[in-house]
């Protein structure tokens, strides 16, 4: 009855654009959403994709959540270093908002 009512491709939108740009093998980030809907768009698309978090809990957190989507011992977590800074850089952004 529910099966696959909350697909990236028929939620619409800007959902739908981001899971395309994706399929099509576009480097993409979303932007300000909800940590629920982050975790089911992660969880939604057929790539590797990375997770970013501001800090360790979170971090925990959300492997945790992903872990229930992919399994235990499937979701990586890489853990921070003070003395690094990441530059991330994309092809294109989509602000999402849920």
């Amino acid at each position: 009855m529910f099966d696959g009512i909350l697909d990236l491709k028929r939620l619409g939108g800007e959902f739908a654009e981001l899971y395309n740009a994706v399929q099509d093998g576009k480097n993409v980030y979303a932007m300000n959403l909800d940590r629920g809907s982050k975790m089911h768009v992660a969880a939604s698309l057929d790539r590797f994709v990375v997770y970013v978090t501001g800090d360790r809990v979170s971090a925990r957190e959300a492997r945790d959540r992903l872990e229930e989507y992919f399994g235990v011992g499937k979701v990586g977590l890489l853990q921070e270093k003070d003395d690094v800074l990441v530059y991330n850089r994309s092809n294109q952004s989509y602000n999402v908002s849920s």
